[in-house]
Parts: structure tokens; C-alpha cells; sequence
């Protein structure tokens, strides 16, 4: 069964002659492809599958691999929808334990990797996240780590230098490891990553310089997966077609890939390469791939869900993250005030008059308690969240709960933007244009908070009944 989006690597032979004849160098790179699958299943000892079949050399134990990744800055689970939380670096920890207490007495842990693009958006408080993220990572016991697009884009001097990022298709030494190597059950592990240059924009002043596919690349992971007696793992993170080479090249007891979905509510979790389901790890790190080398079933995903408590280390750091946020806030309090001086917003009570029946339908509904939800989960400094609680916030409204109380909750001008001029029009103007200032909301400007798995049962045509109002008449 191939998940919806991916497609097959069949191609008529003449599109292939044509292809080959524009591209003589891809016809070289999968000949060598051909080549090392057989020649690497010929060698005694090395698990040459390349997804769940056993190697031909001696039978050896299985060994288990758990992969993370993809975490894009959650932290936590939003907390705004019970159906969406899944994931957490607090659970991640619980779930990582639960795994160690299973293991038999004098067994190994399974070898623990990660994907990258954990880091968040470049900001302000995306610099605070860094700490946090990198922080936990430091305390878990990762192999390798394969940064992704949101890591490099924070800069090369972002990552922390003591955790074992790890990139083969690397040329500038010293900037990332090549390689890791782990031994677990008495069989060694070797690591390698690989990240898409086409993924990453790159300047001059990079300290890295990645590569792309091609025979060169492909012979350097030939090189580094013949060092037997080993199994080798590739971390991935490319397009549908850098990753068949890779799978059909044979080199490889496994490889796992970063997640390429954005949306964590359509994601999946295996691409199809090489005639293989290619495991993914879950996007926002919502769970774990676990892959067993040697024994079935070969790849599963387990979810992060409430079953799994929050674990007391992750969970104490996180609290230092939210002081840290807290005094960013006020920190930039001062700001926010500045900007609000001349603010285009004017509160929900100034709609009232006017718009009575509206009103009361707004105050009868869960929007005007939004920013209490904040406090009771101690998030009500957070700028991410207030982002969608109060009215403009970072947008000259919202300032604070002590300054701008008016403004606190989802208000009428959340949806339909700043509302002060219109409120100032004279009567006259307001029947000749009918929403002067303001603008008359759809499925759109509900979806720009009701998204993935802030609200992931949301649906506009049964949220919007609860709250209908609003007749598009004259002098409304």
C-alpha cells in the first residue's frame, strides 16, 4: 500500500532512455546502486537489507532502534484541545524510561537517534526554546542527531557543540561528525546522516558545506558501510528520489527519515523507495519510530499520548523555560505599550450598542474566557499563545491583562480586525458602507487558530453554528 502523496520509481524505458541520455550521470549513479546491492549481500556478517529482511551472513540478536525528530519548537502539546495532545519532550522522557525498564537483565538500551528540525522559527523566544531543546537532548543518551532545515537556519553556531550532530554529505571537516558508531548486544552500529542540500540554503559564510547525491557521495557511504563487522543506519532527510538511491543501494540494515509534512494532521508515517516502506518519524514530535534489525514486526510508531505522564526532569527544565518567557514578556512590555498608544483597537464593549444580538452570542461562547485557559495552565505570559487568546496581540492591542483588560479573549475584532475607525465613523458612513474598518471573516480567519493540533477536530461547518451571527444588512 503506498500512502497517498508518494509515488512508485516505475518509469516506461522510454522516458528512462531519454532520461539517461540528459542525464548520463543518474544512469551511473544507479548502475554503481546495482552494483554495491550485490556486492554488499555477498559479504559475510554485514545485514545488507534494505528494510526488515535478515542479512545472509551468521543470524545475530536483534537490536532496536528508537528514532525522534521533528519536534519544529513543541515543547508541549498546546494544551487548547484535548484530541490534539500528543508529543512533549516531559512524555518523550516517561516513554524513554518505560524502554529501559523493559530491558532484560544484562541487555543493551536500543540505540537512540534523532532526526533534526526540532528548532523552532527564528525569534525571540525561539532563542529561549534553543536551550530547552538542546538542553534535554544532552541528557538523553542520542547516538546521532541529523540536523534538519530549522536548525541550520538558527546558524551553524546555534547548535551546542557537545551534541553528536552528524552529517556524511559534509565536505567542510570539522563541522559536523561523518559518522557515529555505538555498540549495542555486541554488534556495532554505525550512524549515518544524510540532509539534502536543496533543503538548506547555503552561503559563503557557512561553516558547512553540503553535497549532493551523486557517484562520488554514493562511494564515500560505500566506504564508511563496508567497515564490517557492523550494521549500518542511515538517518535521511531528502526528496522521493535521493532517497530510492539510497534504499536500493543495499548498504543499509535500516533507514529512517525525517518527516517531510508540515501538517502533523496528515502526515505519514513511511514513504515507499527501493520497493520498501522507509519509516518517518511522527511530525511536531508527536511519538517514536521503534525499528527491530533481526526480528518482527520490523517498524512500528508509538504515539506520545496522555498514557505516558510527564517525566519530572523535562518537566522542571520547562519551568525554567517558562520563567525565562515570563521575563521576556516584560522585558518587551514596554514596547508593546509604546506601540499601543495610537492602538486601531477598541474592545468588544464599544460593539455592544450597535450589535447587541452579536454581543451576546460572542459572550455566551468559550472565546471571551480564552486567556483564563492560559492562566490555569500557567501560559498566560507566553506570546505564542496569547497570539491567539487576546486581540491584536503584537499588533498595537493587546498589551497586558493589567493595561489592556479590554482587549483580553477572542473579541469581536480578532476575527474582524481593528475595529476604532469603524467604531468613529458617523452614522451616515456606516450606512453607506456597511463594515467600514472592518472585514466579514470565513473558514479562513477561524483556521488561522483552529489549525492541526491546536483543533484538530475542527470543522467549519459545525463550529460555526455555535457562534452564527453577524446578517451582512445595512447599518450592521
Amino acid at each position: 500500500m503506498i500512502p497517498t502523496g508518494f509515488r512508485t520509481s516505475c518509469v516506461p524505458p522510454l522516458a528512462l532512455a531519454w532520461t539517461f541520455r540528459r542525464r548520463p550521470g543518474l544512469l551511473a549513479c544507479l548502475l554503481l546502486c546495482a552494483a554495491l546491492l550485490l556486492g554488499v549481500r555477498a559479504e559475510a556478517g554485514q545485514d545488507t537489507a534494505v528494510q526488515g529482511t535478515a542479512g545472509q551472513g551468521a543470524a545475530v540478536p536483534a537490536l532496536q532502534i528508537v528514532a525522534f525528530g521533528d519536534l519544529r519548537g513543541e515543547l508541549l502539546p498546546c494544551g487548547c484541545s484535548p484530541e490534539g495532545q500528543l508529543g512533549g519532550l516531559p512524555r518523550r522522557e516517561t516513554y524513554w524510561n518505560g524502554l529501559l525498564k523493559r530491558i532484560p537483565s544484562g541487555g543493551d538500551p536500543p540505540v537512540l537517534v534523532d532526526l533534526g528540525n526540532n528548532f523552532p522559527a527564528p525569534s525571540a523566544q525561539g532563542a529561549l526554546k534553543l536551550d530547552a531543546i538542546q538542553g534535554f537532548l544532552g541528557k538523553m543518551p542520542v547516538a546521532a542527531i541529523l540536523p534538519g532545515p530549522n536548525e541550520l537556519q538558527m546558524g551553524f553556531a546555534a547548535l551546542a557543540p557537545g551534541l553528536p550532530y552528524t552529517v556524511t554529505n559534509n565536505d567542510v571537516p570539522g563541522a559536523f561528525a561523518p559518522s557515529q558508531s555505538v555498540v549495542r548486544n555486541g554488534q556495532r552500529v554505525l550512524v549515518l546522516g544524510y540532509l539534502s542540500p536543496s533543503l538548506v540554503y547555503q552561503g559563503s559564510q557557512d561553516r558547512f558545506r553540503l553535497v549532493p547525491l551523486d557517484l562520488a557521495l554514493l562511494s564515500r557511504y560505500e566506504s564508511l558501510a563496508r567497515q564490517a563487522p557492523q550494521r549500518t543506519l542511515l538517518l535521511f532527510r531528502g526528496d522521493d528520489r535521493e532517497l530510492d538511491i539510497f534504499a536500493r543501494s543495499g548498504l543499509f540494515a535500516a533507514i529512517v527519515a525525517g518527516n517531510p509534512s508540515g501538517d502533523e494532521l496528515t502526515a505519514v508515517s513511511e514513504r515507499r523507495a527501493g520497493g520498501a516502506a522507509i519509516p518517518q518519524v511522527p511530525t511536531k514530535g508527536m511519538g517514536a519510530v521503534v525499528l527491530t534489525l533481526g526480528a518482527a514486526p520490523f517498524a512500528r510508531v508509538d504515539q506520545l499520548t496522555d498514557k505516558f505522564p510527564d517525566g519530572p526532569e523535562a518537566l522542571a527544565a520547562l519551568k525554567i523555560y517558562d520563567g525565562r518567557v515570563k521575563a521576556l514578556f516584560f522585558e518587551q512590555l514596554a514596547g508593546r505599550e509604546a506601540r499601543a498608544q495610537d492602538s486601531p483597537y477598541s474592545g468588544a464593549a464599544a460593539c455592544q450598542d450597535c450589535h447587541a444580538p452579536e454581543y451576546a452570542i460572542w459572550q455566551a461562547s468559550s472565546h471571551p474566557q480564552a486567556l483564563r485557559g492560559l492562566d490555569k495552565v500557567g501560559k498566560q505570559f507566553d506570546p505564542e499563545c496569547l497570539e491567539c487568546h487576546v486581540a491584536g496581540f503584537n499588533r498595537a492591542g493587546f498589551v497586558s491583562a493589567g493595561s489592556t483588560p479590554h482587549l483580553a479573549g477572542v473579541q469581536c475584532e480578532s476575527c474582524h480586525g481593528p475595529g476604532r475607525a469603524h467604531v468613529a465613523d458617523s452614522v451616515t458612513a456606516k450606512m453607506a458602507a456597511v463594515g467600514t474598518g472592518t472585514s466579514q471573516p470565513g473558514e479562513a480567519t477561524c483556521r488561522t487558530c483552529h489549525r492541526g493540533a491546536h483543533s484538530p477536530t475542527f470543522a467549519f461547518s459545525a463550529y460555526w453554528p455555535r457562534i452564527l451571527h453577524g446578517a451582512r444588512t445595512a447599518g450592521r
